[in-house]
């Protein structure tokens, strides 16, 4: 793989889920209506959170599974994921603002491109589940980002 190919995600989930044995093929999650909106004020005003599918804490010790709102002071130096998939060829999780871009935020208020960031971010780590997705996850989400009066919400996927 070179720097310019780009991961077929699809194609290396259905024929993840053939291997397996799955009678029926992965159906990637569609909304009719998705909940996006568009800014109320200027992003150079705006408060930002971060949100990632990687874990505070190795799957070990507790069901890394769960939503978690964490002090931006107290973030751990390394986010896990060891036991999830995602494409290891692709990235890793050896530079923690790769793929958690927090110092970027940082810089971005200092040159005033956005207001500020939020005193959390959140962390909602890969679950297969549509529905729990759906369902719980992102309800959890939307009720902290509310909690925090954010304006707008930078989900990072690993």
């Amino acid at each position: 793989m070179t720097s310019f190919d780009s991961v077929r995600y699809i194609e290396k989930t259905k024929i993840y889920y053939e291997a397996q044995g799955f009678d029926v093929p992965y159906r990637w999650a569609h909304h009719d209506a998705a909940p996006f909106t568009t800014l109320r004020k200027p992003l150079a005003k705006s408060r930002i959170a971060l949100a990632s599918t990687a874990s505070t804490y190795p799957s070990k010790l507790l069901d890394h599974r769960k939503v978690e709102a964490r002090s931006n002071e107290e973030l751990p130096t390394k986010l896990y994921a060891e036991d999830l998939a995602w494409d290891r060829e692709a990235t890793h999780l050896n530079d923690r603002g790769s793929f958690f871009p927090l110092e970027v935020l940082q810089s971005l208020v200092a040159k005033r491109f956005i207001g500020e960031i939020a005193r959390r971010s959140y962390f909602l780590p890969t679950e297969y589940s549509q529905r729990k997705t759906s369902q719980t996850d992102a309800q959890l989400v939307l009720q902290l980002c509310q909690e925090d009066k954010i304006d707008a919400l930078l989900l990072v996927p690993l």
